[in-house]
This record gives C-alpha cells, sequence and structure tokens, in this order.
C-alpha cells in the first residue's frame, strides 16, 4: 500500500526534460538546472538525440534547452515540437539563441559580466523580474527573433529575453537563471513560474 501512495505522489510531480549537450565523446547536463527543478518540485529528465526522439519528448511536461556551444538538428526539432504541442518551453542562453531565427558574434563584451536588463511592459519577464541585474556568460546574441516578442532589452541595446505569443510559456533568456536561484529570488521565481505552468 505504501509504494502505491509513494508512486502516486512521484506521478504528481511535471516531468521537465533537459536537451543534453554534446561535449567530445559524451552527453552532458548543467547539474544546477537539475537542482533547479528538484528543489521546485520537478522531476528532472535527460533529452538525448535519438531516432525517435518523439516519444521521450511525449513523456515531458515542460522542456529546458540550456547553454552550450554547439547547435544540433535536434535542437531546432526540439523547439518546434514544444511550439507545435504547446508543451512549457524554458531556453537558457544557446537555447533562447537556437528559438530565435538568426545570431551574430557580440560586438561588446558580455561574458562573465552582471549587468541590468529593461523589460517590457505586460511580459512574463517584466511580471517576474522587471528591470533588474543579470549574470552572463555568452559571446553570441540574437539579431532576429522571428514570430516571437522581444521582452527584454539590455542596456546597451541587445535583445536579452524573447517569448512566443498565445503559448502557456515559451520564454527565452539570454543569462543562466539556474546559477542564481540560491540568491536571487527573482531567478528562483522564473524558474518556479515555469514549473508551474506546466502542471496545467
Amino acid at each position: 500500500m505504501l509504494k502505491k501512495i509513494e508512486k502516486s505522489i512521484f506521478l504528481t510531480k511535471p516531468i521537465i526534460g533537459i536537451v543534453g549537450r554534446k561535449n567530445e565523446d559524451y552527453i552532458k547536463v548543467n547539474n544546477n538546472i537539475v537542482n533547479a527543478i528538484n528543489k521546485l518540485g520537478g522531476i528532472p529528465v535527460l533529452i538525448l538525440p535519438a531516432n525517435d526522439i518523439e516519444k521521450v519528448l511525449k513523456l515531458c511536461d515542460g522542456i529546458i534547452m540550456p547553454g552550450g556551444t554547439d547547435i544540433y538538428n535536434y535542437d531546432k526539432y526540439i523547439c518546434n515540437y514544444a511550439i507545435e504541442k504547446d508543451i512549457p518551453l524554458l531556453g537558457i542562453c544557446l537555447g533562447m539563441q537556437i528559438m530565435a531565427n538568426s545570431i551574430e558574434k557580440n560586438i561588446n563584451n558580455h561574458y562573465l559580466i552582471t549587468h541590468k536588463i529593461k523589460t517590457k511592459e505586460g511580459s512574463i519577464i517584466n511580471k517576474i523580474i522587471g528591470d533588474n541585474y543579470v549574470n552572463s556568460r555568452h559571446n553570441y546574441h540574437v539579431v532576429d527573433i522571428g514570430n516571437y516578442n522581444v521582452s527584454a532589452y539590455s542596456e546597451d541595446g541587445y535583445i536579452e529575453a524573447i517569448e512566443y505569443p498565445n503559448k502557456k510559456f515559451v520564454v527565452g533568456v539570454q543569462w543562466h537563471p539556474e546559477d542564481m536561484i540560491d540568491f536571487d529570488k527573482n531567478e528562483l521565481n522564473l524558474i518556479k513560474y515555469f514549473i508551474e505552468t506546466t502542471k496545467n
């Protein structure tokens, strides 16, 4: 009886897929993202490149596309799948860049700095974070947002957050909220808000 109760509790938690990032001969995942999902009531599951990746995606209540250095074909497929099926999607750094149509190398240095963002009134990012300070470690930035709306800019004019309209939650941020949840309530609330949308 106890095992049945434990299983029932386990299944009430949303499954959050994390897209694996290739690193030489192995697939890696950011441990801070795993810890954030566990801390905020989700079940982290690694999404690996596979011939029938759709079977894995069907298990996910939400998806996180994390940072990294290289974009692969399955990244775009996962992004498009999430939008089509209205699965909550959070893109972080490279994940946000994958969502957009095109990127360029930064003219100004946005690597390992903390800087302020200006958020658009009425956006999800404005609602959760507002005009605030974020962390950055990226060498590229988004230049063509396609069908997204810009929800935040850096003070020097770079796109810092994008949102897909009329979906539960499809948000890309250029910074790394997973690295700040232990000392920044706003970043904690961003990931928490994302996970809450996966329950609806």
